[in-house]
């Protein structure tokens, strides 16, 4: 197979940036529009998977971007 990826630690970027970085891994960014997290709307406050673990390339990572 193919060989495996890291997930980056996009949390705490805003959501531009951290499809860009996702995208620079190789990975697809889906975000999750998340209400009253996080002190900045557009921040990363959470990820799925995890900063870390290895995924194949291509593979949809989940954001949750605070929109408030």
């Amino acid at each position: 197979g193919l060989p495996r990826v890291a997930v980056p630690d996009v949390v705490g970027l805003s959501s531009g940036e951290a499809a860009a970085k996702l995208k620079a891994a190789g990975l697809v960014a889906n975000v999750d529009l998340v209400f009253g997290w996080g002190d900045y709307p557009d921040t990363v406050v959470a990820q799925d998977p995890a900063a870390g673990v290895k995924v194949e390339p291509g593979a949809e990572i989940t954001i949750s971007v605070a929109v408030f």
